[in-house]
């Protein structure tokens, strides 16, 4: 198959993206890469010749594809890797859910980071082929940590503000650890030093739709940071263990959680080694790239 594999979302996902070209070559595939960043009001430069045009989707991506339409030939493909939620408490994720309800029925299959986006997916179009296959890191990006004595921040939350997330960060005011506060304009390889000389990555939710945060703590762990997340469930993903490979809290124990955790520096590096050997087991592009074939062969 020839495959081309678009974003709108550089900055978060073309490095996966670079993955995925790289083992779906690895399976016999010719795959592309379009990446842009942002700019929904022009469409994607269509390679026509492609057998099967897969759409990393971001909410840029959904208003481009609502604008402009999926290509004309080939099959179209929809990757939806952040959450859907119809929740009217939730106004920074739920515009995500209406993008993507005006523009699903010009899809030949979709594909879900967990069983949760799935279920919503087959309930507003029944019928459609549908796959979980989750973020993923690449292996070659997969850092070996640095010993704790070199990191030079205790907490880092790297993620865009909102005004639920800056009300949770006041509770770090009066703690006498060393936290930072990137609201935005922080991406790969910046962002990875960044995490890299972190002892704990700082997870809270945007607004008050919970979920796991897949990118977000995928990075991390591949970083070799340990993770704080704020509670969102039970993990829809196979071998996540809270308590072994993250810590979770209530957003009103956020900051007494990092402090525990920052004082028993033998637990936080058993967690970054779990969640580095989960990474390695489960969630590279090769744990996932049959998965991916078998669905995109099914509906060309």
């Amino acid at each position: 198959m020839k495959i081309a594999i678009y974003t709108h979302c550089a900055a978060l996902f073309h490095r996966m993206c670079e993955g995925w070209v790289r083992h779906l070559a690895r399976a016999g595939h010719r795959a592309t890469l379009v990446a842009t960043e942002w700019q929904w009001e022009e469409p994607f430069p269509v390679d026509s010749a492609c057998d099967v045009h897969l759409f990393v989707a971001c909410t840029p991506t959904l208003k481009a594809l609502d604008k402009h339409g999926t290509p004309s030939r080939g099959t179209s493909v929809v990757w939806l890797l952040e959450p859907l939620t119809d929740r009217r408490d939730a106004p920074i994720q739920a515009p995500k859910a209406g993008l993507l309800g005006r523009v699903i029925e010009r899809f030949d299959a979709a594909i879900g980071m967990d069983s949760e986006i799935v279920s919503y997916v087959e309930a507003i179009a029944p019928g459609l082929p549908t796959a979980v296959i989750p973020y993923t890191v690449d292996e070659l990006r997969i850092l070996q940590p640095l010993a704790d004595e070199k990191r030079k921040i205790d907490v880092i939350h790297v993620g865009t503000c909102s005004e639920r997330r800056a009300g949770l960060a006041k509770q770090f005011g009066g703690k006498a650890f060393k936290t930072r506060f990137v609201w935005g304009g922080l991406w790969e390889k910046d962002r990875d030093i960044a995490l890299a000389f972190s002892r704990i990555s700082l997870q809270m939710h945007i607004d008050e739709h919970r979920y796991f945060d897949q990118h977000r703590i995928f990075e991390s762990w591949a970083a070799g940071c340990a993770v704080v997340a704020e509670e969102s469930g039970p993990p829809r993903l196979g071998g996540v263990e809270t308590g072994k490979h993250m810590a979770v809290a209530s957003s009103e124990e956020l900051a007494d959680t990092c402090e525990r955790l920052l004082a028993d520096s033998r637990r936080r590096l058993a967690m970054i080694a779990a969640s580095q050997d989960l990474l390695r087991e489960r969630y590279t592009p090769a744990a996932w790239v049959s998965t991916m074939v078998e669905l995109l062969q099914r509906v060309r």
